[in-house]
């Protein structure tokens, strides 16, 4: 069992970080949440993360927007030497059985000493020879301040992919509120700033928004989303408006 879930991890975190500016988990934050210790799929974007995980996790995700969908399965095993995730995602829009994109992602992190992590994430698109590969550091400078600088797409020229280097802040206050900053820089569409807040209720419901901008477009996107917490499993539903489109998002976290 642990085995399969290993696997299915690994899987949905090659399709979180093979999408073009940030994933799903993290839409309803903006897409911001690379530096974050506490989130349990900021490893999605930013493999470091995985260097201060506690817990098994299994990962299952849902989204879509209009006709265009988004399936993601994801798996992080911390009992291994070395920890490891795997993810799959799926990409479809009229059949699932008629996708049109599958990738496969095996990450890892691990610490270089108590306050210091680095990632590796590598990416396979299934049924295509093309691989790519996400590096990662995130540094825990205190219990509540985070701090992190990871790159996606490094096989960039192979992939086709825009590399996009980003530096992330997380800061924690006194288990009420966190907040995220992500500022990211691609060379063909500039700078994307990603910035979420997180408010908690009674240890057992949140609050979460978050905005993208996009220098290129000069265009931002507002999110939100709604998160009910327990010691065994996270639910979260998540909304993000695009002019008089929405993209909505349901996640399913098991904690083990």
């Amino acid at each position: 069992m642990k085995s399969l879930s290993f696997f299915l991890l690994s899987v949905f975190s090659s399709i979180s970080l093979a999408q073009d500016l940030y994933p799903a988990p993290l839409l309803s934050q903006g897409g911001s949440g690379g530096a974050s210790l506490k989130e349990d799929i900021s490893y999605l974007i930013n493999p470091a993360t995985i260097g201060f995980q506690t817990q098994f996790k299994g990962v299952l995700l849902y989204s879509f927007k209009q006709k265009k969908q988004t399936a993601v399965l994801s798996f992080l095993d911390l009992k291994t030497q070395i920890p490891l995730a795997l993810s799959y995602q799926r990409f479809w829009s009229d059949s699932f059985k008629k996708s049109e994109k599958d990738l496969l992602l095996f990450s890892s992190g691990f610490k270089i000493s108590p306050h210091l992590s680095l990632g590796l994430a590598i990416e396979k698109k299934l049924k295509s020879p093309l691989w790519n590969m996400h590096l990662g550091s995130v540094l825990r400078w205190n219990p509540q301040l985070s701090l992190a600088l990871f790159l996606n797409n490094f096989l960039e020229e192979q992939n086709k992919n825009e590399r996009i280097l980003s530096l992330a802040f997380h800061y924690d206050w006194k288990k009420f509120f966190s907040t995220h900053l992500d500022v990211s820089k691609t060379v063909h569409r500039g700078w994307i700033l990603k910035g979420g807040v997180e408010s908690f209720f009674h240890n057992f419901f949140s609050l979460r928004g978050g905005y993208v901008w996009f220098h290129d477009m000069r265009q931002g996107l507002i999110s939100g989303g709604v998160v009910f917490h327990s010691p065994k499993f996270l639910l979260e539903y998540g909304l993000q408006t695009h002019q008089k489109t929405y993209q909505h998002i349901f996640s399913l976290i098991l904690r083990v």
